[in-house]
């Protein structure tokens, strides 16, 4: 049994189907690190700097909404972050077990909510779906959140 502060800290995991994953706490001092990894797993898969970069500011859009969203203040809740690299890319899925989350309704509240207040943000589902060639969503009760963002060479 993991102790309270060992549950706390990033812990990685490699499969056999060559997907890795972390798992760290819904905060965004964690954010840098998964950034860190989008780079290196971009850079193993083939993706040239430019579309690691890409990634990385959608994978992060993705991430900075879990620890905002998903999880109710003082709540504490943790994400896992897969990288699996594929024949011409890497696919990255952010999972957490925050509150269930509609992407098209996150959309239409963005929309709304820039028309009221240009400057309120809500664009971050917009700039996933610019950023990366294939974005999915699904909701599984027992594991809650999965949100998946794929990026091509």
């Amino acid at each position: 049994m993991r102790s309270l502060e060992e549950a706390r800290q990033p812990a990685c995991v490699v499969d056999s189907r060559e997907t890795a994953s972390v798992r760290v706490p819904a905060q965004s001092r964690y954010l840098s690190l998964i950034g860190m990894l989008v780079q290196w797993f971009g850079r193993r898969a083939g993706l040239s700097g430019d579309r690691c970069q890409e990634l990385e500011v959608a994978v992060d859009e993705a991430c900075t909404n879990v620890v905002r969203h998903a999880f109710p203040d003082g709540v504490e809740g943790e994400m896992t972050v897969q990288f699996t690299p594929l024949e011409q890319g890497l696919r990255v899925t952010i999972v957490d077990r925050g509150e269930r989350f509609c992407p098209s309704q996150g959309m239409e509240i963005a929309e709304a909510k820039r028309l009221h207040e240009p400057a309120s943000g809500g664009s971050g589902l917009l700039l996933i779906a610019g950023l990366t060639a294939d974005n999915e969503y699904r909701w599984d009760e027992r594991e809650g959140n999965h949100f998946t963002l794929v990026k091509y060479r």
